[in-house]
C-alpha cells in the first residue's frame, strides 16, 4: 500500500483529501503545518507528499527544501490557492525546487486523485 503524507492548515480540505485517498486504497497521514510535516516526513519516508504553500511555521517552499535535503528522489505535489501572491508564483516556486507537479485550488476530487496515482507511479519507476 502507499503512503502519502498531506500538509495544509485547513483541517477540512486536508480531512477530506485523506478520506478520498484512504477509500481508494493509500495510507495517509496529516499534518498541520510545515514543522510537523517535516517531522513526520524524517521519521518516514512517504511515496509522496501533497503540501500546500501557504503554511505556519514552515512554509512550502522551505518545507520541499527540507524534504529534498532528506530524500532528493522525493515525490511532491504543491499546492496552493494563491492568498496574497499569485497560484502561478507558487507553483513556479514548487516546480524549481523538485515539485513535479502542482495543484491550483480549487480543484476537483477526481483530478486529485488521478495526480496522486500519475506521481506514485512516475516516482516508482
Amino acid at each position: 500500500m502507499s503512503s502519502v503524507l498531506i500538509i495544509d492548515d485547513d483541517r477540512a480540505l486536508c480531512g477530506a483529501l485523506s478520506a478520498v485517498l484512504r477509500k481508494v486504497g493509500y495510507e495517509v497521514d496529516e499534518a498541520p503545518d510545515g514543522a510537523k510535516g517535516l517531522n513526520l516526513y524524517s521519521e518516514r519516508k512517504y511515496d509522496l507528499v501533497v503540501s500546500d504553500m501557504l503554511l505556519p511555521i514552515k512554509d512550502g517552499v522551505e518545507l520541499i527544501v527540507a524534504i529534498r535535503k532528506l530524500n532528493p528522489k522525493a515525490a511532491i505535489i504543491g499546492m496552493s490557492g494563491g492568498g496574497q501572491v499569485s497560484a502561478d508564483i507558487y507553483q513556479r516556486f514548487a516546480n524549481a525546487l523538485g515539485a513535479k507537479s502542482f495543484l491550483n485550488k480549487p480543484f476537483t476530487m477526481p483530478s486529485f486523485i488521478d495526480l496522486v496515482g500519475q506521481e506514485i507511479k512516475r516516482n516508482q519507476a
